[in-house]
């Protein structure tokens, strides 16, 4: 499917499958997640990033992308984040 990176607004073509994350040229990491489980997507975008998970602060930058279909009666939504400070 096509999207638009919401923090560089590159448009690219992301997998529609669910857990299955990708990157952006931006630097980006975007992720289509169940609704249900988007409480584990900062763990895993930190975990992309090489980031430690004890380390305080703003270190991550979350945006939700919206729902894009729904997976067995549930909406699967994208979130994306990006390291602050990062560029193209």
């Amino acid at each position: 499917m096509r999207r638009r990176c919401p923090l560089c607004q590159i448009d690219l073509d992301i997998p529609d499958i669910v857990g299955k994350g990708f990157l952006c040229r931006c630097g980006a990491y975007g992720e289509i997640t169940l609704l249900s489980n988007a409480n584990l997507f900062l763990s895993r975008a930190r975990s992309t990033f090489g980031i430690d998970p004890a380390e305080k602060g703003r270190v991550i930058e979350v945006v939700d992308g919206g729902i894009v279909f729904e997976d067995q009666n549930e909406p699967a939504i994208i979130l994306w984040a990006k390291k602050p400070g990062t560029s193209r």
